[in-house]
């Protein structure tokens, strides 16, 4: 074949990959501003990869059977039906209160259904719209640019109520940052979204086609990690404080009593985001509520699972903590962080949900019967605090 004739073959070729690939750009909804900020909104904002739905198996994690789940995001980022762009097209009243929730895979939930993740119930519970920012991994700091991000785009005249639960993911950053040879201890480390889509440098070439691409993985491969997940609990994956010291790169002494004072120092800094941020929007400090994520290490079974996926803490021989251990060393740093926030914010701890053990599938996440639970006892606690905004 001449070089003229490959030219040819080349360009019959790209010509129309270019334009569909012009046409998703112009027309796709991937984000607010089109397939081009897709990256952008999912990396620098902390939020799921927008416009897109994925239906998954989490496999027999419970004795009742297999557990589905469908999460779908909008053109934001959030997570559907209480998702940004719905309160976008709500009609409200001027003042209308809403809720903003901001945080890691509790917040997320995205093992259970839909209608069963707990901001859903507590919307539906104070009747009010609800927003719902989750992203497995999210820190305090991350959820600051979370917050700026979509307090810009949010209907004008209307303030939330914003609920903020991080303080498993914002322990997870310490651990990280202290076990690191470089990190001088005052530092903020800027944290990149977790969940990412495969092979992401090439969205910046090709953002309109991989948006494409990706939705018909999402829909044609629904069943495609098959009891993965569960695989995946029962080697630990998925708490990340317990990831610490199972590699011998990730050191962390839980004892040593240094780290107590750097924690609330990490935890002060990221409060300073918060602050910046509410300031930025004029939203007072008694409109957000600080909730402690609960955790399943007190209970002395989980009968209602196929097995027991807590994820227990390590020590520095790499051999792991009993739960009452685990559960000890939890409650001493969520202390010290509901501590440092309480002293400039509202907060629920955790024993005032009072959640039982089959909330729990793991260590920290909830199951459909906990999310309900967690959504039903926040609203009782909330609706109060709504009435008088």
């Amino acid at each position: 074949m001449s070089l003229w004739g490959l030219l040819r073959v080349v360009w019959c070729c790209a010509l129309p990959i270019a334009l569909l690939e012009a046409g998703m750009q112009r027309f796709g909804e991937v984000g607010p501003l089109g397939p081009v900020a897709s990256s952008t909104i999912t990396e620098a904002y902390g939020l799921r990869y927008p416009s897109r739905c994925l239906r998954t198996n989490f496999g027999h994690l419970d004795v009742q059977g297999d557990t589905w789940a469908t999460l779908c995001t909008d053109a934001y980022g959030t997570i559907e039906p209480t998702s940004l762009s719905a309160l976008i097209r709500e009609p409200s009243e001027p003042g209308e209160p809403y809720i903003l929730a901001c945080g890691g895979s509790t917040t997320e939930v995205a093992t259970v259904e839909a209608a069963d993740r707990w901001p859903t119930i507590l919307g539906h519970r104070l009747d009010v719209a609800t927003v719902n920012a989750g992203a497995a991994s999210k820190d305090l700091a991350t959820c600051a640019r979370t917050l700026d991000f979509l307090l810009k785009h949010a209907p004008r005249g209307r303030l939330p109520l914003i609920l903020i639960t991080n303080n498993v993911n914002t322990l997870g950053t310490f651990l990280s940052a202290r076990s690191s040879p470089g990190w001088d201890g005052i530092s903020i480390p800027e944290q990149t979204y977790a969940p990412m889509p495969p092979h992401p440098g090439l969205r910046p070439w090709i953002p309109g086609l991989y948006h494409l691409a990706a939705t018909v993985v999402a829909e044609t491969r629904a069943n495609g990690d098959d009891g993965q997940y569960g695989r995946a609990l029962s080697l630990g994956c998925c708490h990340i404080p317990g990831a610490v010291n199972r590699d011998a790169g990730r050191p962390f002494e839980w004892n040593d009593e240094a780290n107590p004072k750097l924690y609330a120092g990490l935890v002060a800094a990221m409060l300073q985001r918060i602050d910046a941020v509410l300031q930025r929007h004029g939203v007072p400090r008694e409109r957000v509520i600080f909730i402690e994520e609960p955790n399943s290490y007190r209970f002395d079974a989980m009968p209602h699972l196929a097995q027991d996926f807590r994820q227990r803490l390590y020590g520095l021989d790499g051999k792991p903590f009993d739960f009452a251990t685990s559960a000890a060393l939890t409650a001493r740093y969520d202390d010290i962080y509901m501590r440092v926030v309480g002293e400039r914010f509202a907060v629920i701890r955790a024993k005032s949900l009072d959640l039982p053990a089959s909330a729990f599938h793991d260590a920290v996440h909830l199951t459909t019967a906990g999310s309900r639970l967690y959504g039903e006892r926040l609203a009782d606690i909330l609706r109060p605090r709504l009435a008088g905004l």
